[in-house]
């Protein structure tokens, strides 16, 4: 009897972690596609570009990002899958939101939170994240950096 309630709980976690994973690619992307807005920037956009091309920050040209020029490599190897367009661009960032949502849905978890408060708020981190400008910006990867290092 006890196995079957560990199968049922192992279940709730990994579809609560699925639907968490879904659910935050897509708020974002969704929220992204409505076109560029006012706050929207490109640094990293060009700054990918220039790493395809062979370039790279600080000996080739001035980057914004200071020592956190992983951002732009990550979304370089993006626009190597995908193609260099805004849908690339996009999904890098709906990426570091889906992220951003698992690690502190594991984090409540291992702060003794059950799994649905922690899904909840997981959620809500998920919507407030990144949805605000929906393409990759300098402040969201600083303070998700920091929140990865405290965890």
């Amino acid at each position: 009897m006890i196995n079957f309630f560990e199968k049922r709980k192992k279940f709730f976690f990994w579809s609560l972690f699925f639907l968490l994973l879904i659910f935050s690619f897509y708020i974002n992307y969704y929220y992204a596609n409505l076109g560029v807005q006012a706050q929207d920037t490109f640094f990293h956009y060009d700054s990918a570009y220039f790493i395809l091309n062979g370039k790279h920050p600080f000996k080739d040209y001035w980057n914004i990002t200071g020592i956190f020029i992983f951002v732009d490599y990550l979304l370089s190897f993006f626009f190597f899958l995908f193609g260099i367009n805004f849908n690339s661009y996009i999904y890098h960032a709906s990426f570091i939101n889906s992220v951003f949502a698992v690690i502190s849905f594991f984090f409540f978890l291992k702060i003794n939170l059950n799994f649905l408060i922690s899904f909840l708020l997981s959620i809500s981190i998920s919507i407030l994240f990144y949805p605000g400008s929906g393409t990759p910006f300098v402040v969201f990867y600083i303070f998700f950096i920091f929140f990865y290092f405290i965890f």
